[in-house]
């Protein structure tokens, strides 16, 4: 009896690691496919022109020098410093949007693999900043 009780003891330990590990990797696999939920860049002068280049190389045709978006030929483009965000306007979700896109039937691609994370968050520091220049 002592050696059942003691496998019993045993089982229900690697039990509890491998349903421990699994959820570890699961919350790893979440946070890689959702990306960093943290602007770790603060927004300050150089982070906003940081994002303002990038901005300028990747979102301007779309969304205009001023954000504001509008109707193109084949969709209305969100306004970007309007108070409405479709996907969500947490830096985390503008984050997730920008990496992963927004398909099949809305037109924002995904610029995973050609804008870095970090400059992604520039980005995003530079967008709010057209959205509080755009409410004065």
């Amino acid at each position: 009896m002592r050696y059942a009780s003691g496998a019993m003891f045993v089982g229900l330990f690697l039990f509890a690691a491998c349903i421990t590990a699994l959820s570890a990797s699961d919350a790893t696999l979440a946070a890689e496919l959702m990306g960093p939920q943290q602007n770790r860049f603060p927004a300050n002068e150089e982070s906003i022109a940081k994002g303002k280049e990038i901005y300028a190389q990747y979102c301007l045709s779309c969304h205009g020098k001023e954000g504001k978006g509008g109707p193109t030929e084949a969709v209305e483009v969100p306004n970007l410093v309007d108070e409405k965000w479709n996907h969500g306007g947490a830096d985390a979700d503008i984050f997730k949007t920008i990496k992963q896109g927004v398909s099949p039937d809305l037109f924002m691609e995904a610029f995973e693999g050609r804008i870095s994370d970090d400059d992604i968050w520039h980005v995003i520091n530079y967008v709010r900043d057209l959205a509080k220049r755009a409410k004065k």
